[in-house]
């Protein structure tokens, strides 16, 4: 106990701001292509506007990081979209088809998809921005999958220059404080408790 109590007050690790915005809704979004293959994800924020009874999109953010390709993914999906594309007669349209369905990886979630905290009873996104620990949070999670993007669909009631977006970051100077190193402490300290 002793040595985790001079860990923290060494590295100073309760002094990071963690920077917290809560939205009524958040969502993951998958978009898939004409053909049913997925093509990217994203974290959609959403606010309710009761006046108007319906949700407008306040912030989002692209899952880039939710993909990982392995070799046997690779070998299961190929083997799949040949079997479909024998199935299909007309030349142009299988060519199409084999074009807009590349391997892209399997889905593992990234640094933004939701999780469930028990203690707070939301859904939470834990990040960096700019040094600072960022939590975006709420009460009610949903996964899509759609072939149309629902933000930007929003965009035709709700313009976005409207939408509030996070919280801004403030000026002060702090240490930067970086994820591996965030992750090496929790390890560590994960270590000496009893």
């Amino acid at each position: 106990m002793i040595k985790v109590i001079l860990i923290l007050l060494f590295f100073r690790i309760d002094n990071d701001p963690t920077i917290v915005d809560t939205f009524d809704r958040i969502e993951v979004n998958h978009y898939h292509n004409k053909y049913g293959a997925e093509k990217w994800s994203q974290l959609i924020c959403w606010d309710w506007y009761g006046r108007k009874h319906v949700f407008h999109v306040e912030h989002w953010i692209m899952m880039k990081d939710a993909y990982k390709k392995t070799e046997q993914g690779e070998k299961k999906w190929n083997k799949a979209i040949r079997d479909y594309a024998d199935t299909i007669r007309d030349w142009e349209e299988r060519r199409d088809f084999l074009n807009g369905t590349n391997y892209i990886g399997d889905f593992t979630g990234g640094k933004y998809y939701p999780f469930k905290n028990f203690k707070t009873r939301y859904w939470e996104v834990k990040f960096f921005d700019k040094g600072h620990r960022r939590i975006i949070r709420s009460k009610i999670f949903i996964e899509t999958h759609s072939q149309y993007d629902p933000e930007v669909a929003d965009r035709e009631f709700f313009h976005k220059d409207l939408r509030r977006g996070l919280a801004k970051i403030p000026n002060q100077k702090i240490p930067e404080t970086t994820q591996e190193w965030q992750d090496f402490v929790d390890r560590l300290t994960s270590f000496l408790e009893p």
